[in-house]
């Protein structure tokens, strides 16, 4: 049976033209949600069995293929004469721009949403509404037409008979896949003391929808010992998805070269190491516009072949991969690789795609429920890792820039800079001789100050597109809006840290604990499973990292024969800064002696 969400398959079909990411009037996402919320709750107070965010889904055969089509209305109004559903869409375009036929996407998802409830109740007529909300005016639009089941059905096989290229596709490669992960041998003669331990660890944690917290010493192969089992999960559709969590390029060559082992061992799976986009961009400037970057332009109108033609013909999408079909067809590297990452078995790429409230990939995590793992490598790092993507901090000196830079062009921006700076002032007196002062209390007046500057700067973006292209007046309206959302967050976990390093002030809301968030983002998926060499305390990273006492703990001894360590030692030599000069002929003599006294391999490592 093939997952197929109902805005993957509505995109996937009718998408094309540009990319085109451009300032478009504030975080549109999150503007964008608040509209939603606002909308959905005049409703509820409205009509008494209105229901908002309703969960739908459907079994559905279509041509011998097996579909579950999922996905979430935005609304459903139950009335005495039938149902309507209700898609709610943010615009900054005048309402009167706005008609019927507007959207065939917006009419689409709706009216398969319209279908789905139609067979779960077995209606013969469902209303459709399309609710256009302009963020400017806050002005609503309304578009409302019926339809028939018999007719969305059909409207519903004409999408999946076009889809039906990928659905075969998708068919063949889940059989492949799945019998070849059934007959996987593990790819080494012999376990390693404690590797099989892991190992079945490791899948019972998967098969059982929970989590696991593992110390594995170098040596012992951790990388194959939580890949090999979770695969094996894979081919037994236990898990639909295995994503491969490091915080390091090395960790994430040492994950390809796992699955390159497997495959020598019979192994089909499409593995996908995700790249930031800065790295992969083709473009001596990441700017993603038709007019500047030529993969912008068209990129819809080619990527569907792209996509294809690379599912088709490679099953290790690593970044030179990716980089290859991106130059054939023209299309962006960075969206082709989002766009495969939905297709793969396995998606390799940092924390932050998971854990980071900015970043984390949202069109994976629409669902109630999904069937994923998160393998986590290198778990001990993801503690501070976490902490910083959950803190935002603002600095004195990067509003005074650009108040120095647009002194006196516009009265609001003028008059909210200069409370800003006042108050950074304010501040640093608060440092007082200790350069730094630390508060449990959010920084309230900060918070409402650099509101009314993101507001300010949504205005003089709407007016001045010149300014879209000013990266430093771009990225410090960015950072305010992450430092209002983190503010959003701020609970008994956090405190606000102030400190003036020379003449700058620099106020940060940090996340003192990131324990409740990181448990909230593995709800993402149906189990997890956190190792590193280094996770010890066990059970004080099992809580930090999200857990409870019910997670299960694992501690696996050292692979090496403790009898063939030798530790000598020397007192005779300073490694003090200091005296490192002095010290120097005399350090590269004793590892002289002792290099010249037994052949072998040597790594030596310096303070």
């Amino acid at each position: 049976m093939i997952k197929l969400p109902i805005r993957q398959l509505v995109e996937l079909i009718l998408r094309s033209g540009d990319i085109d990411s451009r300032y478009v009037s504030r975080d549109r996402m999150q503007q964008g949600a608040k509209a939603h919320r606002s909308i959905q709750q005049r409703n509820r107070r409205l009509f008494e069995d209105y229901q908002s965010e309703v969960w739908l889904s459907l079994e559905y055969n279509h041509n011998g293929i097996d579909y579950l089509l999922e996905g979430r209305a935005d609304g459903v109004f139950k009335l005495e004469e039938g149902y309507i559903i209700d898609e709610i869409k943010t615009t900054t375009l005048p309402l009167e721009q706005i008609e019927e036929e507007f959207n065939d996407t917006h009419w689409a998802q709706a009216k398969c949403y319209a279908f789905m409830l139609g067979i779960r109740d077995k209606l013969q007529e469902v209303e459709v509404q399309l609710t256009y909300f302009n963020l400017e005016t806050e002005e609503t639009k309304r578009f409302l037409k019926s339809f028939r089941v018999s007719e969305l059905e059909i409207f519903i096989t004409e999408l999946l008979e076009k889809y039906s290229e990928w659905a075969r596709f998708l068919t063949d490669w889940l059989q492949v896949r799945d019998l070849s992960a059934q007959e996987l041998k593990f790819p080494f003669p012999l376990y390693r003391k404690g590797q099989r331990e892991l190992a079945v660890s490791v899948y019972r944690t998967i098969a059982g929808g929970q989590k696991l917290y593992a110390q594995a010493p170098t040596g012992i192969g951790k990388t194959i010992s939580v890949l090999f089992p979770a695969v094996k999960a894979l081919g037994e559709k236990k898990i639909s998805k295995i994503f491969y969590l490091t915080a390091k390029t090395i960790t994430r060559q040492v994950a390809q070269e796992a699955f390159a082992r497997m495959r020598e061992q019979g192994l089909k799976i499409k593995s996908l190491t995700l790249t930031a986009k800065e790295k992969i961009c083709f473009c001596a400037k990441v700017q993603c516009q038709p007019e500047y970057c030529e993969y912008a332009k068209g990129h819809y109108d080619r990527v569907n072949e792209a996509i294809l033609d690379a599912l088709q013909n490679d099953d290790d999408l690593s970044r030179s991969t990716i980089e290859h079909y991106a130059q054939k067809h023209k299309v962006c590297p960075f969206e082709l690789s989002l766009d495969l990452s939905l297709l793969a078995d396995c998606v390799i790429c940092d924390y932050n795609y998971v854990f980071d409230p900015r970043a984390f990939l949202r069109r994976f995590f629409a669902a109630e429920k999904n069937d994923y793992v998160f393998l986590i490598d290198e778990a001990h790092n993801l503690v501070d890792r976490s902490r910083e993507m959950f803190s935002a901090e603002l600095s004195k000196t990067a509003f005074a820039e650009i108040k120095k830079r647009y002194k006196n062009q516009d009265k609001q921006l003028t008059k909210v800079l200069n409370s800003i700076n006042k108050l950074f002032i304010a501040y640093r007196k608060q440092c007082a001789e200790q350069d730094y002062f630390v508060t449990k209390e959010m920084p309230e007046e900060l918070v409402k100050l650099i509101h009314k500057y993101t507001a300010v700067c949504e205005l003089l973006l709407k007016e001045d597109k010149i300014l879209s292209e000013d990266s430093e007046f771009l990225q410090l309206y960015f950072e305010s809006l992450h430092f209002t959302a983190i503010a959003d967050l701020y609970d008994h976990r956090y405190v606000t840290y102030t400190e003036k390093p020379q003449r700058e002030v620099i106020v940060k809301l940090f996340c003192l604990d990131p324990s409740f968030l990181l448990a909230e983002a593995l709800k993402r998926g149906s189990s997890a499973v956190l190792f590193s060499a280094t996770l010890s305390p066990l059970p004080y990273f099992r809580e930090m990292l999200g857990g409870t006492e019910e997670d299960k703990l694992l501690a696996l001894d050292s692979p090496f024969d403790k009898r063939r360590l030798c530790v000598l030692t020397t007192d005779s030599v300073s490694t003090r800064y200091r005296e490192r000069e002095q010290s120097r002929e005399q350090l590269v003599r004793l590892i002289a002696t002792f290099v010249q006294s037994i052949t072998g391999n040597y790594i030596v490592f310096f303070p």
